[in-house]
This record gives C-alpha cells, structure tokens and sequence, in this order.
C-alpha cells in the first residue's frame, strides 16, 4: 500500500531527497490520488494519478513551493475529475495552448507583421500599404483575432477617413486592406474576407492637375527653404519626371557621373524593365548639394530612404502658399511643359517610362537616350526660363 499522510507545509519541507537515482511520492491523505514526487535533488513536485481507460496516468500539477499546497489541491481537484469524465488533463493543457498560440499568431498586430514581411517587403508600395495600415488600423484592432473582425468594422475604419474630407484616402485604404484580408483568407488564418462586397466610398476623379509656371516659381522657392533631402527631392522630381518611390531609392551606385545618366533596376521600376534617365546640368546641380552619407541619395541616415513625406510636403505647401497639389502633378507637370515644348508624345512617354501597348511594348527595345536627353533639355530650358520670371517686376 502506498504511505499516506495529510499533505501540510511542513511535511514536505521535511521531506528529504530520494537515493541517488531515485524518487519516490508522498500521497495525500485529505484528496486521493494527490501527492508530492521528491526527486534525488529534492526537487518537489504536486502530481495526480489515477486510471484512465485502464491506462494509469501520472500528471504533473506543478512545482513546489512556487505553487503552493492550496492551489495544487484546487488544481489536482480538477485535474481528477477530469480523468473521472474521461479526459486526459496534459492533452487538454495541450490544446489550450495551441489555442492560445493561434490567438496569438491570429491577432490583427501579429498578422500584419508577417503579412509586412512575407510580402509587402516584396513590393515596391508595400511601405505606404503598411503605413497606412498601421496608421488607420492597427490601433483599432491590434490585439483583437483577424478573425473577429467584422464587414461593419471595415466599413466604419474607411468611412471615417472619408469623413475626414479624404475619399481618395479612404478609398486606398480599402484597397490596402482587401489585400491584407485577402492574404490572411489564402493562408486559411481567416474563413472568410470581411472586405468581399464592400464599396469604394467615394468615386475618384482622374487628376489632370498640372502646376502653373508661378505655382513652380513658389515651390521651388520653398523647397530651398526645406532640408536639403526633401526639398533637393522634390527639385528633382520636378526635372526628370521620374515616381517618388523610384526617386526615393536612386543610389550613388545607379548614377554614370561621365555619361549623366541614372540607370533604375529593374526591379525598382514600374515597368519591371530597366529604365536610363539622361541627366541635365540642372539635375546633376541638384545631386552635387547631397551629401553622400551612404549609397542611397536622398536620406537623412545613409541605409533609409526619406519617410514622414506627409509632413514634408505641409511644409511645402505653408512655404510656398500652393495648396491642393500632390507630388504626383510634379511629374505631369513635367510632361506637360515637355509637350509645350514639342517634344513627341512617344518620347515623353520614353522618359517617363510608360509602358506601351500591342506591337512598340513587344518589339521596340531602343533607349531613345539622346531622344530623352533632349526633351529633359528642353524642360530644364523651359523651367529655367520660368524662375528667371521670379526675378523680373
């Protein structure tokens, strides 16, 4: 027969180390089938044993005297009724905590992480969708299940932004977060998508905005009053017509000083084909007034590309008293003036790097860099025509 006394402080602290190699158990005299196993390290430990099936289980409760004898008979208690309704405690243990991981690796904050890092770090946009996403959403939703997240929900996060007078926000938004719901529901973490059937908010005009010659005068006073990476960006912007995003990673190592020419990757470009820009002495005026802090130009560290561009560009529009404008209308400022100064639509459509369609898209692989050369010479031209109008009464 197995020794039993009534379990007390005392007699476990009295209790002395088992042989070497060995342990043995004190059983509970007050609740059955509990005890304490003391190994040969005096190690203590509460443990309930008892036939499940026929089959004898032993189960550890927890350690003493971090768990004290109260709680472990409250703890054995259940875990003995347990066994008596047919079910194995460390099993059920098991899948609580199973669960409780997959709440964990399921909630909002924790699958947008990953969703960051498995796939936008591939995009060329994933920074702006997780910006946007981390702005606008996760303090709703941080620690709640992706999967409690309701079609309402969604509903109401982008109508706020477009109560706030923003609808192309508010619609981009949605677009954001229909590719984060789309993912999650491809990797089974969610059922179903509550973003399926939802609506833009607002209808979006295609933009035709285009800066005229004293709006350019005012903002590129401004952006001389702006830091150096921001403001000598967005001059930049302005004479070659490139996108932000391809701009904002242009590398010492992508620019040929001899040839002025700036080569984008490939896999930077929105075209997914490599694209040479010619430089003018004006572009290259602006390259020489960054310093090189690392390769990539336009930084303020050296390893990371400029971001807050939405306070960047408030203080261009207070500097400069032009409002209404996006970074974006640089670029088709910068087409329009190049069309003004006769320069074919094909070719401004070479700078820009648009991708034509039907048989030029598959056959015409030609550079047009001399073709290029001299419609960004003619807009430099134009535009230095347009400052020097500053200066007159």
């Amino acid at each position: 027969m197995r020794s039993q006394i009534i379990l007390t402080d005392a007699a476990i602290l009295k209790a002395k180390p088992a042989p070497e190699g060995k342990r043995y158990d004190i059983w509970d005299a007050r609740l059955p089938n509990f005890g304490v196993r003391v190994t040969d390290r005096g190690r203590k430990s509460f443990v309930v044993m008892k036939r499940l099936n026929g089959v004898l289980l032993r189960r550890k409760i927890g350690d003493y005297p971090s768990l004290t004898l109260a709680s472990a008979r409250q703890l054995a208690q259940a875990a003995l009724e347990e066994i008596s309704l047919g079910v194995d405690p460390k099993v059920r243990q098991r899948e609580k905590e199973q669960e409780e991981q997959r709440k964990r690796d399921g909630n909002f904050r924790a699958v947008v992480d990953a969703f960051a890092l498995q796939h936008l770090s591939k995009l060329r946009s994933g920074g702006e969708i997780k910006t946007v996403i981390e702005r606008e959403l996760i303090p709703r939703w941080s620690r709640r299940p992706i999967s409690d997240i309701t079609r309402r929900e969604v509903r109401e996060a982008v109508q706020t932004v477009f109560d706030r007078g923003a609808p192309y926000a508010a619609n981009r938004l949605l677009a954001f977060t229909r590719k984060l719901f789309n993912w999650a529901l491809e990797r089974d973490l969610i059922k179903f998508s509550p973003v399926a059937g939802i609506k833009a908010p607002g209808r979006e005009e295609r933009r035709e905005r285009v800066l005229n010659d004293e709006e350019i005068r005012k903002i590129w006073k401004a952006t001389g009053e702006m830091s150096p990476a921001f403001g000598m960006m967005l001059r930049f912007l302005l004479l070659t017509g490139q996108r932000r995003e391809e701009v904002g990673l242009m590398k010492w190592s992508d620019f040929d000083r001899g040839k002025a020419i700036w080569t984008i990757p490939r896999e930077r470009t929105k075209g997914d084909r490599a694209h040479e820009v010619p430089l003018t002495p004006s572009a290259l005026t602006v390259l020489d007034a960054m310093p090189r802090l690392g390769d990539l130009i336009f930084t303020t560290t050296g390893d990371r590309p400029l971001g807050s561009w939405t306070k960047a560009k408030a203080k261009a529009d207070k500097l400069s008293g032009v409002s209404e404008w996006r970074i974006h209308d640089l670029r088709r400022t910068a087409a329009t003036n190049m069309a003004r100064a006769g320069v074919p639509r094909l070719v401004i459509s070479q700078v820009l790097n648009h991708v034509e369609g039907g048989v030029t898209h598959i056959y015409d692989r030609a550079s047009y860099i001399e073709e290029k050369r001299s419609a960004l010479s003619r807009w430099a031209d134009a535009l230095q025509m347009i400052l020097a109008r500053q200066q007159q009464p």
